[in-house]
């Protein structure tokens, strides 16, 4: 008999990442098992058959001790991967709800689908939420009978190749698989050694840099390392391109440099991209110069570095704080056109000024306090008026979340209260993100001057009801709404089921535009302007009620109506 949609409806993720955790827990019992007994063979310096036994003793010991290492591992990582499957599980069920109740459908406990009572449903809904919920059934039983099958494998002997108390990773994989959840990463990077995580940094930094399930503290290091790597090499290569370019425009040139072709595009790419690169160098050795002077100063991290596309600007995403035992964590999404050799700086200033804020409106310690400056493939010029960029990047931040909740779970660190704020074109990719997370990952969603809110309806995000805000001017934010709603979802400031921040963020009559002297920028306040974006970047301006009320919901400190 199969799985039922009440049966599966009670799954909870929950038990299985604690049982994963107990494995965890007992197998580095026995792995410090192994190392006393090592310590005690070394001691037997002596000989005769007394020590002889002894050591014998010691010898099958070991291989005991082997033997429940490898089993408890194939345990451990075998419950991360149910875990996985039935967080999914939970998070489809979630969507099928939602489904249901913007459709007038509801869902029986044997998994049929109806009119809710006193409506009249449209019978292709009910067909395409049915077709649903079979899959949540199908998927919810592949994930019960791959875990039986891995279960039945370890009672069997019939697992993955057996490891030694003396390999790199004793019972568990050296090196993370490409087919692992961050919630299998996780599990694994907690189960390794300090020692075994820090050769892996050290001379495997582009496995680690990027690696959702691993701590953020860990993947800063590793980025690091990439990142003087990284400058390095692109450095060399604007060289090399410069002399390839020089050469074949040069017809008495030796041809030294010329046995492949280079086109201007390419060193202008190259340049763009060491810019890119070294303006994030520059973001954070300016903050480790402040912090040498004043430690108390947060840390900034680089947890997140994509360069990968020749022909594409660098991803990158900037913490500060402690990200992995914070309280409360927010991610800062900005709109089109932020690049990082132009726009990295006051990004990651934007996100500090938010952490200042929300720290003194929740009167708590700033250390209970992170936020992330998250600058993904923003669309440039008339790429705006396409939301594939929004849809592609609410993925891999998406997912940069997910890892982050699985890395605490797994650390004890426990899920932080979580806020994804988005302006601009990063609101509509913040509500994107918003609509595809698992459940219990994301607290809050906050829009402002947001061209669409990414959904048609508030209850397709996977938040709880009331978990999603907007603020927009009422005068001079061209952008505000001007997404159509086939791509880039409903306006904010008109859903339902959308509190709404403070819409003033100075006087409207007095409006703030920057002129630039020399090189030295200014600000005037000027009235009745007719510039209808002038006021399109004021929302975390200081001073401003929407910096305030935005800071607020960062800390779950109620805003203006709410208890």
């Amino acid at each position: 008999m199969g799985l039922s949609w009440s049966d599966v409806k009670d799954w909870k993720s929950s038990y299985l990442e604690s049982q994963a955790e107990r494995l965890r827990a007992e197998r580095a019992k026995w792995l410090q098992g192994a190392s006393d007994a090592e310590v005690a063979m070394s001691k037997l310096a002596s000989s005769g058959a007394g020590v002889e036994a002894i050591r014998a003793s010691l010898r099958r010991k070991l291989a005991a001790i082997d033997v429940c290492v490898n089993k408890l591992s194939e345990l451990m990582m075998a419950t991360s991967q149910a875990c996985d499957g039935v967080w999914s599980v939970q998070t489809r069920i979630l969507e099928c709800e939602q489904y249901a109740e913007t459709h007038k459908l509801r869902i029986r406990k044997d998994g049929g689908v109806e009119s809710q009572p006193g409506k009249d449903a449209s019978g292709d809904d009910e067909k395409k939420l049915a077709g649903k919920v079979s899959e949540v059934l199908t998927y919810a039983g592949a994930v019960d009978r791959r875990y039986h099958a891995r279960m039945q494998a370890v009672a069997m002997n019939r697992y993955a190749s057996p490891e030694t108390h003396k390999s790199a990773s004793p019972g568990v994989y050296n090196f993370p698989q490409a087919e692992w959840s961050a919630t299998e990463v996780a599990v694994w990077w907690k189960a390794l050694s300090a020692a075994e995580k820090q050769d892996l940094i050290a001379h495997h930094p582009e496995m680690i840099g990027n690696l959702n399930g691993v701590d953020m503290a860990s993947r800063d290091q590793a980025n690091r390392i990439l990142l003087r790597r990284k400058i390095s090499q692109t450095d060399a290569e604007v060289r090399t391109l410069r002399a390839k370019l020089k050469e074949q425009n040069d017809p008495n040139a030796s041809g030294k440099h010329t046995e492949s072709y280079a086109s201007p595009k390419s060193l202008e790419w190259a340049k763009k991209r060491l810019a890119d690169l070294k303006a994030v160098q520059e973001t954070l050795e300016e903050n480790d110069k402040k912090r040498q002077k004043d430690p108390k100063i947060a840390r900034r991290g680089l947890v997140y570095m994509d360069d990968s596309k020749k022909d594409d600007r660098v991803k990158v995403a900037i913490s500060t704080g402690d990200v992995d035992h914070a309280k409360h964590v927010s991610t800062v999404i900005p709109g089109m056109d932020n690049v990082p050799s132009e726009d990295i700086k006051d990004h990651v200033k934007n996100a500090e000024l938010v952490r200042k804020h929300a720290v003194a409106k929740g009167k708590t310690h700033p250390e209970d306090v992170a936020t992330i400056a998250w600058m993904y493939d923003t669309p440039q010029g008339g790429q705006v008026m396409s939301s594939k960029y929004a849809t592609k990047a609410s993925h891999e931040i998406g997912s940069a979340l997910e890892g982050l909740h699985a890395s605490r779970q797994a650390s004890g660190a426990g899920r932080a209260h979580t806020s994804l704020l988005g302006h601009s074109y990063g609101s509509t990719t913040a509500g994107k993100v918003a609509k595809m997370i698992r459940k219990g990952v994301l607290d809050n969603l906050v829009m402002y001057g947001s061209p669409g809110s990414g959904v048609k309806d508030a209850r397709e995000y996977n938040l709880d009801r009331g978990r999603a805000y907007v603020s927009g001017v009422n005068t001079n934010d061209a952008v505000q709404g001007i997404g159509p709603d086939g791509t880039f979802g409903k306006d904010p400031m008109k859903m339902k089921g959308i509190k709404h921040l403070a819409n003033n963020p100075d006087n409207d009559s007095i409006i703030k535009v920057y002129v630039s002297n020399s090189g030295v920028t200014s600000r005037y306040a000027v009235k009745g302007t007719t510039d209808p974006f002038a006021r399109h970047s004021e929302y975390l301006e200081e001073g401003t009620e929407s910096l305030e009320d935005i800071s607020r919901v960062v800390v779950n400190v109620p805003v203006k109506g709410e208890k």
